[in-house]
């Protein structure tokens, strides 16, 4: 988890084999998340798994809680309840985004594969 936090720089790791979220950011600014992948990441460790059935926002890579100008970009994500990734999304007329999101992969997700968060 990273949570309070600016200029983090996560980059060419793997996160395999966890509960409930691969990668969760919160309350930070300046992320740079790149070449990472995270796969296998499970709602419970004791009941079977249910297709489309969740328990909340649990997923590959959770990015969209107070979370800006971060760079997320060549990321894989596979086999994560609810979502490969959660993120913030651009606004359609803003030629400066201070969220890129671009050339990541979801795939084996149970839910979507990406998920922008309702921003105004």
């Amino acid at each position: 988890m990273i949570i309070n936090s600016k200029g983090v720089n996560l980059d060419g790791n793997v996160v395999a084999d966890f509960h409930r979220h691969g990668v969760w950011a919160k309350s930070a600014s300046a992320l740079t998340i790149n070449n990472n992948w995270v796969f296998h990441v499970v709602d419970s460790v004791t009941d079977a798994p249910v297709m489309r059935s969740y328990h909340g926002w649990l997923g590959g890579f959770t990015l969209s809680e107070s979370v800006s100008t971060s760079t997320v970009t060549g990321n894989v994500v596979a086999g994560t309840w609810h979502h490969g990734f959660h993120v913030v999304p651009q606004a359609c007329d803003d030629a400066n985004p201070d969220f890129l999101f671009t050339n990541n992969v979801a795939h084996s997700i149970s839910g979507y594969g990406a998920v922008a968060l309702n921003v105004e």
